[in-house]
């Protein structure tokens, strides 16, 4: 009996050791699965480190030498991505060959289960490349800003017109890495509602205005000016003396009683006093009036041609050139000159008339956008919390250059992304 009892003792202590070393392969599965998933993520998070390094890097100025487009990439990977416990970030990475930059960046991870099959750290690593355009196109890019009395709202605990502002900064500050040459990159700028403004000094005496009375208004005259008559108000065709629905419609002066900036016709960005002065127009603008998106898109298609009454756009279909329209607002068509209503005057007395004339204010937005695409502008259209998605929709290019920003914060990383298409940075692999 008591052999009996020492050998079932001896037949438990073998199971034991038995399971003890059936366990060995089970616990390193189960920590390699553990520590794989570790590493997974943390290589996740390096991989997205390198490729915002890449982008942001490649537009460096193209002055920088290779130990400072080292230096600034370095710091920026390090900056951008998150410390992680037990894993220690290594070499990194960063050069630049043409319009070309790589960058790549290693790590080691301490195991946390898999040291107890022996290994006790995992190598981690990630690389990026990205490029931009082919470093010979040359950039003309209108502005097209909805100025609007709506533009006072909130988004988010900020006023949408500071949040354009410094979004459309930012936009202009990332363009002027591109500008290596006096001509690479040009932008224009045209704030809007129902009305747009010239230069007054610039365009008093020029030919083409349709005046009421010349002799009176011409000397009074503020820069504003409103739709064209019949089929020019969506046409960049110049204006000529024998057709009088040809000519621009100056306003004596303006509906509202704040300014409303001045169009800045294309502008290079080469230059550090155009470049202050693109800036000037945006410190300028504020809230004010009802809104006339066809009057925008056909002014900022007009920046960009050179036909009168500005000719420092390329002509369309040039060679090397390659031209966009970003249009933004954040409203319905409201208010158009060429029948002298609004759509709250309308509304009060009548619903339904107000809703036809919106939509047909919406058909001539739609006229103008595409009078921007047959002449080969590329556009891009913002809706700012609130305006007519479908209309906008059609007036972009396509579906992909259609952005609806919802969130405060949200419009300069559109920007970006528009930005990052214009010039043609992206990640090669």
């Amino acid at each position: 009996m008591r052999v009996l009892r020492r050998f079932k003792a001896d037949q438990q202590g073998a199971t034991a050791m038995l399971f003890g070393l059936a366990a060995l392969p089970l616990l390193g599965a189960v920590g390699a699965a553990v520590d794989y998933g570790r590493a997974a993520n943390y290589q996740s998070r390096m991989q997205l480190a390198a490729d915002a390094t890449a982008l942001a890097i490649v537009r460096e100025p193209s002055t920088l030498n290779a130990r400072e487009i080292q230096q600034k990439g370095e710091l920026y990977l390090t900056n951008t991505l998150r410390s992680e416990p037990n894993t220690r970030l290594g070499a990194v990475s960063v050069t630049r060959v043409g319009n070309t930059v790589t960058v790549s960046a290693a790590a080691t991870m301490d195991t946390a289960l898999m040291k107890a099959v022996g290994i006790r750290t995992m190598p981690i690593g990630a690389k990026s490349e990205a490029v931009w355009g082919s470093g010979t196109e040359k950039i003309e890019v209108a502005l097209v800003l909805d100025n609007t009395g709506s533009m006072d709202r909130y988004i988010g605990g900020k006023r949408r017109m500071d949040e354009l502002k410094a979004a459309a900064k930012d936009l202009l500050k990332k363009f002027r890495t591109l500008a290596d040459q006096p001509d690479s990159v040009k932008v224009s700028i045209v704030p809007f509602d129902t009305e747009v403004r010239l230069d007054a000094n610039a365009y008093r005496y020029k030919p083409w205005f349709r005046w009421n009375n010349e002799k009176k208004d011409r000397p009074a005259w503020t820069g504003y000016v409103i739709d064209r008559y019949g089929s020019y108000a969506t046409s960049d065709e110049a204006p000529t003396s024998s057709d009088t629905n040809s000519l621009f419609v100056p306003q004596r002066k303006s509906d509202y009683s704040a300014d409303l900036p001045a169009i800045r016709p294309l502008t290079s960005l080469k230059s550090y006093s155009d470049y202050t002065q693109l800036n000037g127009v945006i410190d300028g603008m504020q809230p004010r009036g009802n809104t006339n998106i066809a009057l925008g898109a056909i002014w900022g298609l007009a920046t960009l041609s050179r036909s009168e009454p500005f000719t420092e756009g390329a002509a369309s279909g040039t060679k090397g050139v390659k031209k966009y329209m970003i249009v933004l607002t954040d409203g319905d068509n409201t208010e158009s000159h060429i029948d002298g209503k609004s759509y709250n005057s309308l509304a009060e007395k009548n619903e339904a008339k107000a809703r036809a004339m919106v939509a047909v204010m919406d058909k001539t937005t739609l006229a103008a956008c595409q009078a921007a695409k047959d002449a080969k502008v590329e556009v891009f259209t913002v809706k700012l919390l609130d305006g007519n998605e479908t209309m906008l929709k059609s007036c972009a290019s396509n579906s992909g250059n259609y952005f609806d920003v919802q969130n405060s914060g949200q419009l300069s990383k559109v920007f970006e992304i528009i930005f990052n298409a214009i010039s043609g940075t992206r990640i090669s692999s």
